[in-house]
């Protein structure tokens, strides 16, 4: 069964790689990584190159997690609501008065990327991702790509709002927090860079 479920998965990340293949190529990556985990509990991960194709790596081998981060994030959200320290509907002003449109959008509405806000407010003379530079800029402008609550728009800035949000919500830093949920999950999280706001 898991040599057929290998199998299926290796079948499936070759496929959608190449579909997706001049994507990736702007982004200058030419790898992509992949973990499953089964319903018994065993996880399994593998790894698409350009070279090689798809195959079942180790799966203690480092992994990015790139915007697995937002749903690490999205779920420290709610279990923040479970112990009732924060509610889905609470406007972004009540933690962050400081944020443009803050009384406009909720917490809810960041997780979604129904805020409105833009993805990134990147500078014309920079190459690197700066998402703590993108909220800054942003926050001098408000710019809304549409009104909150109204369309989905994918939103880097406004995960990082949500983020600080909930560490002025909760006393507790972002780094903290995702340390503390990969430790009970059985799973070994390093964050490289802080996050700069």
């Amino acid at each position: 069964e898991a040599a057929a479920r290998d199998e299926r998965i290796i079948a499936f990340l070759d496929s959608w790689a190449v579909e997706r293949a001049d994507e990736y190529a702007t982004l200058d990556e030419d790898w992509i990584d992949v973990a499953v985990a089964t319903a018994d509990g065993e996880v399994a991960k593998y790894r698409w190159t350009v070279e090689g194709g798809a195959a079942r790596v180790d799966a203690l081998d480092p992994m990015p997690w790139y915007s697995n981060a937002k749903a690490a994030t999205g779920g420290w959200l709610l279990s923040l609501v479970q112990q009732g320290v924060v509610r889905l509907d609470d406007p972004v002003s009540r933690y962050l008065p400081e944020v443009p449109h803050g009384d406009e959008i909720t917490l809810e509405q960041l997780a979604r990327h129904l805020s409105g806000i833009p993805s990134e407010a990147d500078s014309p003379d920079s190459e690197e991702l700066d998402v703590g530079a993108d909220v800054r800029r942003w926050m001098t402008t408000g710019d809304l790509v549409t009104p909150p609550g109204s369309t989905f728009h994918y939103s880097r800035v406004g995960y990082s709002l949500l983020a600080w949000a909930l560490e002025r919500a909760s006393g507790v830093s972002w780094q903290d927090a995702m340390m503390a949920m990969a430790a009970e999950a059985g799973a070994d999280v390093r964050i490289d860079d802080p996050i700069a706001r």
